[in-house]
């Protein structure tokens, strides 16, 4: 069974041999508790990013005094280091951190459309360093300055395993049409939402689609087109679909 990380554990150990005949047990060993430190959330928004004015934001066990965070890009298996992406697995960046704690990633040299993933643990104040707390993973985007932000994620995507999220975000309510067409421009699926109602409100907007067309059979392998139709304009998203 698993042990919670904020137990103190005690343990010894015996050496048996071929015949399972064990010997005497060590001296009794104690492990101390590990300090950990979680991400709760990304701002503005989970699984996405936007450039110059996202937050990490997390949560670390009462007694903490500072929290590492490591950002990966998972296409050159790179850290960011404050400056640069780095090769060095020890890339650490420190974040003074009681309970709560947040880091903010101005200035970060995204690479658009890559995945990034981003870890947390936290540290006690003897310096001892805990496991590290969870793993989130996430697309930077284009920057809230924008007037929209369209995309989804993950992608490409498994329907036999998972949804994909397909978020926007709005300056204001607006009446939302999105439509999914294959290469050859024939519908896939579609979707409309009023002003004000779920999926045309002011902000991010969010669904999840499972690859399933309009009469409910997952589609084949392949690239499609997400679009966007709004008052204000039209804009168009890929979708790669890979079982």
């Amino acid at each position: 069974s698993k042990i919670p990380v904020t137990k103190v554990v005690y343990w010894k150990v015996c050496a048996i041999d071929s015949a399972f005949k064990n010997s005497s047990y060590s001296l009794e060993q104690k492990a101390e508790r590990l300090y950990y430190s979680r991400i709760i959330r990304l701002e503005p928004s989970d699984g996405i990013y936007f450039s110059g004015t996202g937050k990490i934001i997390g949560q670390a066990e009462p007694g903490t005094t500072s929290v590492e965070v490591r950002i990966k890009c998972m296409a050159d298996n790179k850290f960011w280091d404050s400056s640069s992406w780095s090769e060095s697995t020890n890339t650490w960046l420190v974040q003074n951190a009681d309970t709560d704690w947040e880091y903010g990633c101005k200035g970060i040299s995204w690479n658009f459309g890559e995945r990034y993933y981003v870890e947390s643990r936290g540290i006690n104040w003897l310096g001892t360093k805990g496991i590290i707390g969870n793993r989130v993973e996430f697309i930077p985007v284009y920057g809230l300055s924008e007037k929209y932000s369209f995309c989804n994620y993950p992608n490409p995507f498994d329907p036999n395993k998972q949804t994909t999220c397909i978020e926007y975000l709005l300056q204001k309510d607006d009446n939302v049409k999105l439509v999914i067409f294959d290469i050859n421009g024939g519908v896939v699926k579609e979707w409309n939402y009023s002003r004000g109602n779920t999926g045309g409100k002011q902000g991010i907007n969010r669904f999840y689609w499972d690859g399933r067309n309009g009469k409910g059979y997952i589609i084949a392998n392949g690239v499609y087109f997400c679009y966007l139709k709004t008052s204000s304009g039209k804009y168009m998203t890929k979708i790669m679909v890979l079982k």
